[in-house]
């Protein structure tokens, strides 16, 4: 699986953030506190099935949308079952 394009809103500091990722390689990098560690736990959360918590919500008014752009593999089709709409 290939991750290609994360679009993310309201996630903790990550809010109107569009990320695009390179087919072989890539690499998060940037001064401290604007939310690499933040953007490897919100991977984490989504592919592990994880829930939020109160804290991860940079607005609790509004709700968390992450919109995932993947290239999956013929074998790994199936793999996350009903975990994703289409």
């Amino acid at each position: 699986m290939k991750i290609k394009n994360i679009v993310i809103s309201n996630y903790r500091v990550l809010d109107g953030i569009s990320v695009s990722f390179d087919e072989h390689s890539n690499y998060i990098v940037g001064k401290n506190n604007v939310g690499k560690t933040c953007m490897l736990d919100l991977l984490n959360s989504v592919f592990n099935g994880k829930s939020f918590e109160d804290s991860d919500f940079f607005d609790v008014e509004r709700a968390i949308s992450i919109k995932l752009k993947i290239k999956l593999n013929e074998n790994e089709y199936g793999i996350f079952d009903d975990n994703f709409s289409v």
